[in-house]
């Protein structure tokens, strides 16, 4: 009797959860964010294999081979802590969503291809291939609704503290101030490669 009464009590909680969390993103937000849990989870059972699979250049190659183009885009997929992982998938949810739901999933699709490629190409030329994170991604959506924002209280408008949050966050990155190794130039160049895909929405297509 006490679990068949806990049943409906967990349903009357997550279920209304569930259905604001779906109002807030479209699909391709959603697919993302399914395909960053489960390569944590691959990562937790097989981190040998996650790692080699994904990260940018394969280690028994550290050129980047055009025959895996996939490895471009891979690295985001890739988290390194528990901490890392929720910290970008609340700003990926928050950010993508308004993106789909405002734009388009064609928009949001092409975003995530060009802030992801252009934040890999450049931590890995000067570190690597042994780095990974949504982080790249999520400071393009960002640069790229600070772009978007026209007025207060749009559905792109980002609230004057959290563009102190995100920017201080960069800078501090480039500091010993943080205990953690941070990918300084995917955060850099994908904060830039937004700003220039938003200019180029807003201000290009006029239409």
């Amino acid at each position: 009797q006490a679990f068949a009464a806990a049943q409906p009590q967990s349903q009357a909680v997550w279920a209304p959860l569930w259905r604001s969390l779906a109002k807030q993103a479209g699909i391709f937000t959603f697919l993302v964010t399914l395909a960053v849990l489960a390569t944590a989870l691959w990562q937790l059972l097989d981190p040998q294999h996650a790692l080699s699979a994904m990260i940018i250049a394969h280690p028994s190659m550290p050129s980047l081979n055009a025959a895996e183009p996939w490895r471009l885009v891979s690295p985001a997929f890739l988290h390194f802590s528990a901490t890392h992982l929720i910290f970008n998938l609340f700003w990926w949810w928050y950010l993508a969503g308004r993106v789909e739901l405002f734009l388009g999933r064609g928009v949001l699709i092409a975003l995530f291809l060009f802030t992801a490629i252009a934040s890999n190409l450049a931590q890995y030329l000067v570190s690597g291939p042994l780095f990974g994170g949504l982080s790249g991604v999520v400071y393009g959506l960002f640069g790229f609704a600070m772009i978007m924002s026209a007025k207060r209280g749009g559905p792109l408008y980002l609230p004057p503290a959290l563009l102190v949050f995100m920017i201080g966050w960069l800078v501090l990155g480039y500091t010993e101030v943080l205990w953690v190794d941070m990918a300084n130039e995917a955060h850099f160049v994908g904060l830039l490669s937004g700003i220039v895909a938003g200019a180029f929405v807003r201000f290009g297509l006029r239409k």
